[in-house]
């Protein structure tokens, strides 16, 4: 088959994006294993955090793109750079140029932003609302993380099911190594003073649903349900309305009993997750979650929110819950605390759910997108 020159926008890197940048960065480092053919440029902004993160094979090369601001990198500088290199087909993330040398191929993780249009600001919401709809429509290739996802563009943008690719994600490679007993105890002794502790990790933001979280955490304290040694830790840095999660400590007085650490370190994360008792994600919209596939990587029994892909995500190795219900969050939570063997039974269950997920497979998906794109 004749190779092809893909370029893929990858700025995200570096920029602590969470989600999108863990995406980019596990789809790139599948590439890098699985196709030695074909070519890539990796755009990027600053190329410091690639280089310093993954080592590229020969096909793969770096071009820095001017300016680094979104909407003239996006608009013209990309488009200039594609048309430069002879890109045959350019890889991005929810918005591409609206005039392209090339074929588009467009990664969609959520339209959260239409469901629940209060969760995100005003300026976010009217970018993403303008943006995606059209570079969705104009893509060669829509790439939708999850079916949930592609049912949603489908219903709310009306892009045809046949140029809708689902290609699913998975847990990075630094949750799949065996983490050393001391690394574990040496990272609750920072994050959690040596006590035991139930963990939810994520940007801390309305859709994730961490106040109920609170609450039920709240509920458990209040009825003297779990031991006075369990703290919750909510690991992830504060955006749109963050600042509500933290008065919800306050109001329910548990400043004693919650901490919030911030944005976690990739060395520590994968400890963090290990050392949990529970890891718990009561999110009320995603279009994938990563977050649960991480802590079962590491081992860590789950407590799941029912809503939109988290039930394809997690299959039936999770225990799952109504998001909404803040009762049966804190029984989910009593029930798991208190139950050593269903933990163990969970934790071995979300082991062998999430190796069926690599990026790898990821990659070898994303390559046949980019030959449909291109006509190959």
């Amino acid at each position: 088959m004749t190779p092809i020159h893909v370029a893929i926008d990858a700025h995200m890197i570096g920029q602590r994006e969470t989600g999108g940048e863990w995406y980019m960065f596990g789809l790139i480092t599948g590439l890098t294993r699985v196709d030695t053919e074909n070519r890539y440029t990796l755009l990027v902004t600053d190329p410091a955090p690639l280089q310093s993160r993954l080592s590229l094979p020969p096909n793969f090369e770096l071009q820095v793109v001017r300016p680094a601001e979104n909407i003239p990198r996006v608009a013209w500088a990309i488009p200039r750079t594609c048309h430069r290199i002879g890109a045959q087909v350019l890889h991005v993330s929810y918005t591409a140029p609206p005039i392209c040398p090339c074929p588009t191929v467009v990664t969609v993780h959520d339209i959260a932003y239409e469901l629940f249009p209060q969760f995100f600001s005003p300026r976010d919401r009217w970018l993403l609302s303008a943006t995606v709809p059209l570079s969705s429509r104009l893509a060669a290739r829509v790439i939708a993380v999850s079916e949930w996802t592609k049912r949603d563009l489908i219903r709310w943008y009306h892009i045809s099911e046949e140029k809708i690719r689902v290609v699913y994600e998975a847990a990075d490679d630094r949750f799949l190594v065996d983490i050393p007993e001391e690394k574990v105890t040496e990272v609750r002794k920072r994050y959690a003073e040596g006590r035991r502790y139930v963990l939810a990790v994520g940007d801390i933001q309305p859709r994730k649903n961490l106040g109920r979280l609170v609450e039920a955490f709240g509920m458990l304290v209040a009825k003297a349900a779990i031991e006075e040694d369990v703290i919750l830790i909510i690991a992830g840095q504060s955006q749109w309305q963050g600042a509500q999660v933290a008065r919800r400590v306050e109001e329910q007085g548990l400043a004693q009993r919650v901490r919030f650490p911030g944005y976690v370190s990739d060395e520590d994360l994968p400890a963090l997750y290990r050392g949990a008792e529970v890891f718990v994600y009561p999110s009320v919209y995603e279009g994938f979650g990563l977050p649960p596939l991480e802590a079962m990587t590491c081992g860590t029994p789950v407590i799941c929110s029912s809503a939109s892909s988290l039930p394809e995500v997690v299959g039936e190795a999770a225990m799952l819950f109504d998001p909404y219900d803040v009762s049966a969050l804190a029984q989910a939570l009593r029930d798991l605390l208190c139950d050593e063997a269903k933990r163990q039974e969970l934790a071995l269950a979300g082991l062998v759910r999430a190796a069926q997920f690599s990026w790898e497979k990821a990659a070898r998906e994303t390559v046949a997108v980019y030959q449909e794109a291109v006509g190959v």
